[in-house]
C-alpha cells in the first residue's frame, strides 16, 4: 500500500531547497573531501570528535565542540541532522541505525563554510542520558565517523554565549531554542524561537519548533498556526505536515491525521515516522488492515526502529492473531522501548487475550520510561502473574534502568543552576 511516497525522493529533494534554513557564520574547515574520508584508513572506522567535522544535529540539538543536549530519561527517538561533504553522500548510520541521507540547501552545519552540499538524516535509535551520539557517514570511498558526548548544560550554555556575542543572528536563537527544546524547557524554547522569528526573516524550520513546543504545553491552536506558518513558508517540508498530523491524532481528530500525515508521508518517502502516525490512526478508526500495511511499510523503510513493530502487533491481536502479535511484539522488544504510554495499550490488549504475563512485562516496561500505569490495570495483571516480570529479563531492561538512576532528581531546575554557575564561572 501507499507505495507511491517513494516516487518524489529527488523533487522534495529539490522543494526542500527552500525549507531548511540559512546558516551564520561558522567556525570551521569546510566540507569532507575525498582526502578526509581517505583519512580514516584502513577497514574499521575512525571516531573522531564530531568538533572535528561538518556535523550538525538538529534534534537532540548541538553545539559546534562535539556537545548534544541530552535527554532527561532513556528514549526511543528519531535524532535528526546534517553533515556537509564534497563527496556524495550514499549512507548514514546513527548509532548503528543505518537510514538514507538526502541532499538539502539553505543550512550550513557547524564547521562547514556553505561551499560544499549538505545531507540531511533522520535516523531512529535508542539513547541514554550518557549515551554518545556517533553519525557515520559512508561514501563511494571511504567511512568517516563523529562522535557527540551527552552535555546538556553545557550545549546550552555555549549556545547561550554564541547567541550573546550575535544577538543580530536569527539562526544562533533558532539553535538556543531547539536545544532548549531538546532537554524539556518549553517556555525557554518559546522565548528563543519568538526572538528568532523577530527578526523578520521566513524561517520554516523555526516555526516547526516553535509549533512543537506549544504543542509540549498543550497550547494546540498555537502549536496549528506555527505549523500552518511553516507550510505555508515551504510547502515541501514534511516536518509540520508530521506535527499537525500529531496535534489531530492527539485530539482525536484521526481523519485530519491521517490527511496531515498522508501529505508528509508523500514528502519524505524515505522517513517510516508519517508511516507509523498512519497506522495508529488508521488503527483508532478500526481500519485494521490499513494500519498493518502502513506499519509494513515502515519496517521495510527503518528495520531497526521498534515503533513499527509493536505496532504491527497491536493489530495482529485486533485480528485475533495472537502468535503473530506476539512474535511482531518480541522483534519490538528487541529493539528497544516504545514511548508514549504505548506499552500500556498493549498491556490492555494482551490482558484482554489472556497473555498476562506478557501484559506485565509491558506495565513494567512503562514504569520504567516513565509512562502512567494506571493502578487497577496493574492491578487485575498482577493478579493472575505468579511471578512479575523484571527488566533484568529485558536486554534493554539495564540500560534503561541505569538511565534513570543517572537522571534521578536532576530536573531542570538543576539544569538552568548548573548553566547559571558555568555563566558566573566564564565571566
Amino acid at each position: 500500500m501507499q507505495q507511491r511516497y517513494r516516487v518524489r525522493l529527488i523533487s522534495v529533494v529539490v522543494a526542500l531547497s527552500c525549507a531548511i534554513v540559512a546558516g551564520c557564520s561558522q567556525r570551521g574547515r569546510g566540507g569532507l573531501s575525498a582526502a578526509d574520508i581517505r583519512a580514516a584508513g584502513g577497514d574499521s572506522v575512525e571516531v573522531v570528535s564530531a568538533a572535528e567535522l561538518p556535523i550538525e544535529l538538529t534534534y537532540p540539538q548541538s553545539d559546534d565542540q562535539g556537545n548534544y543536549a541530552a535527554l532527561a530519561e532513556p528514549r526511543a527517538l528519531v535524532v535528526s541532522g546534517l553533515v556537509a561533504s564534497a563527496d556524495l553522500v550514499d549512507e548514514i548510520e546513527v548509532n548503528g541505525a543505518s537510514v538514507q541521507a538526502y541532499r538539502v540547501e539553505g543550512y550550513v552545519p557547524f564547521g562547514a563554510d556553505g561551499e560544499e552540499p549538505v545531507y540531511r538524516f533522520h535516523a531512529p535509535v535508542v539513547v541514554s542520558p550518557e549515551d554518545a551520539i556517533v553519525v557515520t557517514i559512508r561514501t563511494g570511498l571511504k567511512e568517516i565517523a563523529g562522535s557527540f558526548a551527552p552535555d546538556r548544560d553545557h550545549v546550552v550554555s555555549r549556545l547561550v554565549a554564541l547567541r550573546k556575542a550575535t544577538p543580530e543572528d536569527p539562526w544562533r536563537a533558532m539553535r538556543l531554542g531547539s536545544a532548549q527544546y531538546a532537554i524539556g524547557a518549553y517556555e525557554e524554547a518559546i522565548g528563543s524561537l519568538d526572538q528568532a522569528l523577530a527578526s523578520g526573516q521566513e524561517l520554516p524550520w523555526a516555526c516547526f519548533r516553535l509549533g512543537m513546543a506549544y504543542l509540549s504545553q498543550g497550547m494546540a491552536d498555537e502549536a496549528m498556526a506555527s505549523l500552518d506558518e511553516a507550510i505555508r513558508i515551504a510547502p515541501a517540508l514534511p516536518d509540520p505536515y508530521h506535527a499537525r498530523g500529531l496535534v489531530h491524532y492527539s485530539a482525536g481528530r484521526y481523519p485530519e491525521a491521517i490527511v496531515a500525515l498522508l501529505d508528509a508521508a508523500d514528502s519524505a518517502p524515505s522517513w517510516a515516522e508519517p508511516l507509523v502516525g498512519l497506522g495508529l490512526s488508521y488503527y483508532a478508526q478500526g481500519e485494521l488492515d490499513e494500519a498493518a500495511g502502513s506499519f509494513e511499510e515502515a519496517i521495510e523503510l527503518w528495520p531497526s526502529w521498534a515503533s513499527p513493530h509493536y505496532g504491527l502487533g497491536l493489530v495482529y491481536l485486533d485480528q485475533g492473531r495472537v502468535e503473530d502479535a506476539m512474535a511482531s511484539i518480541d522483534r519490538g522488544l528487541a529493539l528497544g522501548p516504545w514511548p508514549g504510554g504505548h506499552h500500556v495499550k498493549l498491556a490492555e490488549k494482551l490482558l484482554a487475550r489472556g497473555e498476562a504475563a506478557a501484559a506485565d512485562r509491558h506495565l513494567a516496561i512503562a514504569e520504567a520510561i516513565g509512562d502512567t500505569v494506571p493502578a487497577e490495570l496493574l492491578e487485575q495483571v498482577r493478579a493472575e502473574v505468579t511471578e512479575p516480570w523484571t527488566m533484568g529479563d529485558w536486554p534493554w531492561g539495564p540500560r534503561v534502568a541505569h538511565g534513570m538512576r543517572a537522571v534521578q532528581g536532576r530536573g531542570l531546575d538543576d539544569v538552568a543552576e548548573a548553566v547559571s554557575a558555568e555563566r558566573r564561572a566564564a565571566e
